[in-house]
């Protein structure tokens, strides 16, 4: 992006990110200061050397560890970044780990409220 030139010694610098995230998740976004920092960064997505964590929680029952594997394919319009399982996808490999099983207990409070 040529608007990354000259970095901080560029007024006209402006923020590009070189990760996202996905509706309805929270996390950290790298955002380079310099250009040399966008195309170093961005190699790094690019050839897979970034490892993402997530923690996530799942209703039901769940193997205690396991890995799946899909391939996916990308859409995206203006406003819409999906990816989605198709045949002709890049392969996607995700290996979990239950860190914790959680007892179901109700999520209503239990201070009385009369």
């Amino acid at each position: 992006n040529s608007s990354m030139e000259g970095g901080e010694e560029n007024s006209g610098y402006s923020v590009v990110s070189v990760s996202r995230l996905d509706r309805g998740t929270s996390g950290a976004i790298v955002i380079p200061r310099t250009l040399e920092a966008f195309h170093y960064m961005t190699s790094l997505f690019k050839t897979r050397q970034v490892t993402k964590q997530y923690v996530c929680l799942v209703q039901g029952l769940a193997p205690q560890s396991g890995q799946i594997k899909a391939r996916l394919r990308l859409t995206e319009s203006l406003t819409t970044y999906r990816s989605f399982v198709h045949p002709a996808g890049k392969e996607a490999i995700s290996n979990y780990i239950s860190l914790q099983k959680y007892c179901g207990c109700n999520a209503r409070s239990s201070s009385n409220s009369g």
